[in-house]
């Protein structure tokens, strides 16, 4: 869907653009929708797979690994949740906490494209959650140093696509001891957060964070940011939605958030110990993309419909986009490049000295569950298929396995080779296989 909207109406809105503003879009915008929408495009290159007993041929075209894409996207979201889980994260004796840390709606959007600020306020909040978990920790010296971790994803985009920035910080319940002459790292689990202290950590970031921003100096937007924020804020329609709308889940009451000034701190979804599929499940939450492809479908008048994960004020269920409207809050959320999304603190950094002792021990690969490789994003493509869907898609229908016998990306021959190849699997679909 997404994919098909872009092919139709990215020239369109280029155009529109250069008309209105006398300036193109970003370099790096434009070739990420560019991108975005050659997405499986066959003729821009693809592997060519066959079966080892049957000879039929299959196809899989390249994609575009762009962060908004909501295929490329959810492929890098599920390879890096199993990377986190199997190698980084120690969940045998660890139980984990999700802290949602968002701000007031002009500062919020604002953050989107100001990317020093967003990375000061990023480290001055994971500072602040560190605190409290060492003030909660046994104040006896004889234990050991406490140390704190924690794995942050900065967060761009609101349900609706649009662009308001907030925190998702992943944080061990308890915290780590460093004990000089010791050969590991123990750790001392602690209880929940109580409101209180929510109370207390909410209205620490909203100081500290308001006087960040009041003693930084208001420096002039960039063309570039000025016109990525005018392309955020194109109207979107609210509408009831279909008439058998989809069901949602409510909301359960809470009293683990607290909220001071337009800042909010919710911390109330946790995972148990020794509950791996539990915490994959939550990263893939935390690295999420911006959009799905489920919850767009094209009306009959052309515009785009956006369905909203949770009904809002007046039963809004949806949003109605012109589709030049609809790719302008895209391009909005395209982070600029070599801004990270996901950052490491405490234990979990690169560069601290305690994270060896504090990684897991990789689990042994299983049929329906391969474990992740040494680095991240570097899964192959069957792999991640089983581990998230329990499919085996190298399995052909006739009992063989495919292999890739070719990786094509010349312009010139893709098209034929790949007209020939979809030929040759029909006529081998009504055929026997041959003898070997």
């Amino acid at each position: 869907m997404l994919v098909s909207v872009l092919e139709e109406h990215l020239d369109a809105f280029l155009q529109q653009v250069r008309d209105d503003t006398e300036r193109s879009l970003p370099a790096f915008v434009e070739r990420e929708l560019r991108a975005i929408a050659a997405c499986g495009d066959f003729t821009r290159g693809f592997l060519r797979l066959r079966c080892g007993d049957c000879r039929r041929d299959r196809i899989l075209p390249f994609s575009c690994k762009s962060s908004v894409c909501p295929c490329c996207a959810g492929r890098t979201m599920a390879e890096r949740a199993a990377w986190l889980t199997d190698r980084v994260l120690p969940n045998h004796h660890v139980g984990w906490r999700q802290v949602v840390v968002t701000f007031p709606r002009e500062l919020a959007i604002g953050l989107c494209f100001d990317a020093d600020l967003a990375s000061r306020i990023t480290r001055l909040c994971v500072r602040a959650i560190a605190q409290l978990q060492r003030s909660r920790a046994l104040p006896d010296p004889g234990l050991g140093r406490a140390r704190t971790a924690a794995v942050v994803w900065l967060q761009r985009f609101a349900d609706g696509l649009g662009c308001w920035f907030h925190l998702h910080v992943l944080i061990p319940d308890g915290i780590f001891r460093e004990q000089p002459g010791c050969l590991g790292v123990p750790f001392e689990p602690q209880p929940p957060p109580t409101p209180s202290e929510l109370r207390a950590l909410v209205g620490c970031i909203a100081r500290r964070v308001t006087r960040l921003v009041s003693r930084r100096s208001p420096a002039p937007a960039a063309e570039d940011e000025s016109l990525l924020l005018r392309c955020s804020q194109q109207p979107a329609h609210p509408g009831r939605g279909h008439a058998t709308p989809p069901p949602t889940r409510p909301r359960r009451p809470t009293t683990l958030c607290a909220e001071h000034r337009g800042f909010t701190v919710h911390a109330a979804t946790s995972i148990p110990p020794n509950r791996v599929d539990r915490l994959e499940r939550l990263v893939r939450y935390m690295a999420r993309p911006p959009v799905s492809d489920q919850r767009l479908r094209r009306r009959d008048d052309g515009r785009i419909e956006l369905t909203l994960k949770r009904p809002r004020r007046g039963g809004v269920r949806t949003f109605v986009f012109e589709p030049l409207s609809f790719v302008a809050r895209l391009a909005a959320l395209i982070p600029r490049p070599g801004s990270h999304s996901v950052r490491y603190y405490g234990c979990l950094s690169s560069g601290s000295p305690l994270r060896p002792w504090v990684v897991p021990v990789p689990p042994d690969p299983t049929p329906d569950r391969p474990t992740a490789p040494q680095r991240p994003q570097t899964m192959p493509w069957a792999d991640l298929m089983q581990r998230v869907f329990h499919e085996d898609v190298l399995a052909c229908p006739c009992g063989g396995r495919l292999r890739i016998v070719a990786v094509l990306t010349q312009p010139d021959a893709l098209q034929a080779v790949a007209a020939a190849i979809i030929l040759s699997s029909q006529s081998s679909a009504r055929a026997p296989p041959p003898r070997r």
